[in-house]
């Protein structure tokens, strides 16, 4: 096979676009096809390299070393994208380790034969520094990295799980985002035999039906490969050819292994990514998530599905081949409540949010949302907790903080219960910082109000939370608005609500030194001039949150959708002002989703599946 016979459309392979047809054709002449397993290492870091790849089938995975070992992947690469290109014009050592996340078809331009292109055609070269800039500039904006999925694996987590069901409301879901095909053994069996072939026992060995597969994934956009208990060959063969392994079981009907599986007896071929789907009737039963988490190494993400909740399987299909909506709501006192009117205006803009993540304030509303909660729903309950029920100060002798912490404890507590993170029907995640060790702790299991209890810790206003011996403060002392956290979670859209003063607690410019406390108690003279006194509640908190205000002004680049309500004026400790907060929050924002409607992610779905037969090939 060279790049005329691999049905990659040329011109939409970066480094080669813009090319005319000579040129094109110069190149593809001189590539050369590359096979490598699932879970095989096309180069590592510090490698000699001389070549650059195109990926014609398959995914690969490029990740780079970090800290204390801890390996992180930058980016994966599918059809038509290309790895390797510095290589090409420097010849330096390679700067990352790419592997192939499941069977990959390549095609490979060696350095050599690229400088004899480059001798007829020198826009080659020019296209290619363009490429290698563009790249550059994405790195440099913190640009996250794309994420198209084409190949999805359901298989049982445990025996005698049903799957298929499933895996019809799960293509039909997917069918919504682009042309889906449904491929079970019998299917595959079918279009088989209808083109004169048989499939007897299916091996990634079988050129033939390797080949009938990959051509498969160039007439869709997505591929849901269902695996058959009773043919381990043909299960085998479908988790090579995914680019997400889903796990599925059901919380009423079965139980997880007794024990955590070690990686050997864990691992799935090619090393992709592993997600779990449990099902139920009536919605995510209690502590069910966090058992079968327990029993299986390697699970990176997790979905409930309740019986006849569609909106339940499309949520899940955004979110595996990363089409899905994150939404990020940040912290600022009585400033946080604007979060509700945002997602009242989300909500009638028709948009499904199916991530959410926040900090401090913003972690209070999250939660609600993600367990279901309706906006009229959420601004009740905060109107009761933070207005109706009185003061939440509980002052104390200032050893360790202002406040004793335990009427805002018991607050979380009425709010979220015992439920755990992991219950809650949508993904949602919290930050806190860990003051002990000086680095971010990112909750997304747990008990709920522990991990917001964490995230709304003021440091000085409010005492710290203990987890295994460290301390644990409010997450906005390191970031605020926790986007690439969020594009861990959901590797789609994210948006990002920004409720952070830009400027806050001014004075009159005639003081060159700050009234004395006296003076500040009496304030009269300060009321006739309209000037407002900060608190040191406020001192505080303004302080702890200077650094990532300061840090996080490049946050609108950084997002595919970002919202700042105004809300001049409003104090930390202003909860009266809710219906005011709520309000001008909802009319800011139907108005900037009216200006730039934001589209689930279908306009580069439609891009990608261009030109795709929604039918089975023999």
């Amino acid at each position: 096979m060279n790049m005329q016979a691999s049905g990659l459309a040329l011109e939409r392979v970066g480094v080669l676009a813009d090319l005319d047809a000579y040129a094109l054709h110069e190149v593809a002449a001189v590539m050369q096809p590359v096979t490598i397993a699932g879970g095989v290492m096309l180069f590592d870091e510090g490698d000699c390299g001389d070549t650059l790849y195109i990926v014609v089938h398959g995914r690969l995975r490029v990740s780079v070393a970090g800290s204390r070992g801890v390996r992180r992947v930058v980016a994966e690469l599918g059809r038509g994208e290309s790895v390797g290109e510095m290589a090409l014009l420097t010849g330096e050592r390679r700067s990352a380790r790419v592997e192939a996340i499941r069977d990959s078809v390549l095609l490979a331009l060696s350095r050599a034969a690229f400088e004899r292109v480059v001798e007829q055609y020198p826009r080659v070269m020019t296209q290619l520094a363009r490429q290698l800039v563009t790249r550059l500039k994405s790195s440099l904006r913190g640009a996250p990295a794309r994420h198209f999925l084409s190949t999805l694996c359901v298989v049982p987590a445990v025996p005698g799980v049903r799957i298929g069901q499933f895996c019809e409301r799960l293509a039909r879901a997917l069918s919504v985002i682009g042309p889906t095909l449904h491929l079970t053994r019998q299917a595959a069996a079918a279009a088989l035999s209808a083109g004169g072939l048989e499939l007897h026992a299916a091996s990634p060995d079988d050129t033939r039906l390797v080949a009938w597969l990959n051509g498969q994934e160039e007439g869709y956009a997505y591929v849901l490969y269902e695996s058959d208990e009773q043919d381990a060959s043909w299960s085998q063969l479908c988790e090579r050819q995914a680019d997400r392994v889903v796990l599925v079981a059901r919380s009423d009907e079965h139980r997880p292994p007794p024990r955590r599986a070690s990686a050997d007896e864990d691992a799935i071929a090619g090393g992709a990514r592993r997600e779990m789907v449990l099902l139920s009737a009536g919605g995510p039963a209690r502590g069910a998530m966090e058992t079968w988490l327990a029993a299986f190494s390697g699970i990176q993400a997790w979905h409930h599905v309740a019986d006849g909740a569609q909106a339940d399987v499309e949520r899940c299909a955004r979110l595996l081949v990363g089409q899905g909506i994150g939404l990020v709501l940040g912290g600022g006192g009585a400033r946080a409540f604007a979060h509700i009117g945002v997602l009242r205006a989300l909500g009638q803009a028709g948009v499904r949010v199916d991530a959410i993540g926040g900090v401090s304030g913003g972690a209070i509303i999250g939660a609600l949302f993600a367990a279901g909660a309706s906006p009229p729903e959420i601004k009740r309950t905060v109107r009761e907790e933070f207005i109706q029920r009185g003061s939440l100060l509980d002052f104390t002798v200032p050893v360790v903080s202002l406040i004793r912490g335990q009427r805002f404890a018991n607050m979380l507590t009425r709010m979220y219960g015992t439920r755990s993170i992991e219950d809650l029907p949508a993904r949602f995640f919290c930050l806190s910082a860990n003051l002990s060790r000086a680095t971010m702790r990112v909750h997304d299991r747990g008990l709920i109000w522990r991990a917001i209890g964490a995230s709304i810790s003021i440091p000085g206003i409010g005492p710290p939370a203990c987890e295994n011996g460290d301390l644990l403060i409010d997450g906005s002392v390191l970031t605020n608005l926790p986007v690439e956290v969020m594009r861990e979670v959901c590797h789609g859209k994210v948006v990002a609500v920004d409720v952070s003063a830009e400027k806050d607690l001014s004075v009159d410019q005639t003081w060159s030194d700050f009234p004395s406390p006296a003076r500040l108690l009496a304030a009269r003279p300060w009321r006739r001039r309209g000037l407002r006194i900060p608190t040191i509640l406020e001192i505080l908190f303004r302080g702890a949150m200077l650094g990532s205000i300061a840090g996080e002004r490049d946050v609108a680049e950084r997002v595919e959708f970002y919202l700042r309500p105004p809300l001049r004026g409003i104090g930390l400790l202003d909860f009266k002002t809710l219906d005011r907060v709520e309000s001008a929050a909802y009319e800011y924002a139907l108005k900037a989703l009216e200006q730039k409607p934001l589209d689930p992610g279908r306009a580069a779905v439609a891009a990608q599946a261009e030109d795709v037969a929604p039918h089975l090939t023999p």
